[in-house]
């Protein structure tokens, strides 16, 4: 990543980081969130931290305790995470109807263009995708 360049976590990336039952893709994931954080490039959303939680200590396959889960969460806190407000929901909205994505999707966009990242990692998204200046990567993508 070149100076400068801010990458938004999307929740199924930080699941993975924290999810045990697939090594390969949790490597990944913790490998890009350290790599981010530590050039102070990474974002993420509440929407994406709520995700998180609910994900964790109900559907994966070892849930987290809930203690473990909070401490993570803290820490995620730090990032200052994007708060969405209505200009985020109507651009989420165009989006939606635009590209036709269910609009949880859109709003992880419409969060990741409005604090000016250049990447968002998800694997919910077609690899390579571009909109202003936003390069959708699945970093588990093969080819």
């Amino acid at each position: 990543m070149s100076d400068g360049n801010r990458v938004f976590f999307d929740t199924n990336i930080l699941v993975y980081a924290y999810d045990r039952s697939e090594l390969q893709k949790s490597k990944i994931a913790a490998h890009l969130i350290q790599e981010a954080w530590a050039q102070h490039h990474a974002v993420t959303s509440f929407q994406v931290l709520q995700e998180f939680l609910v994900t964790v200590i109900w559907k994966i396959e070892t849930p987290l305790p809930l203690e473990e889960v909070e401490k993570i969460l803290k820490n995620f806190c730090t990032l200052e995470p994007v708060v969405t407000n209505h200009e985020i929901v109507f651009d989420a909205c165009r989006l939606q109807a635009r590209y036709k994505w269910h609009y949880w999707d859109a709003a992880i966009v419409a969060q990741a263009l409005s604090s000016n990242c250049t990447t968002l990692y998800s694997e919910d998204f077609q690899d390579g995708f571009k909109i202003d200046g936003l390069t959708m990567k699945n970093p588990f993508a093969v080819g």
